[in-house]
């Protein structure tokens, strides 16, 4: 199982709910801990505007 993929475009309500639901799925099946679940999915956001909010509040 690969990390949850979320695409660029409009992130609707729905979609939102369905890449929450993907996400808690790979966390259990890889068995991953909370301290680590936003480090692992970072990988898999492709929007452009999440990826440039992500980017201006790491700390």
């Amino acid at each position: 199982m690969k990390v949850p993929i979320l695409h660029p475009g409009n992130i609707s309500p729905t979609v939102m709910c369905e890449y929450e639901h993907a996400c808690r799925n790979y966390f259990e099946h890889k068995e991953i801990s909370d301290d680590k679940h936003v480090r692992k999915i970072l990988a898999g956001i492709k929007d452009s505007r999440i990826c440039d909010w992500i980017a201006s509040n790491r700390a």
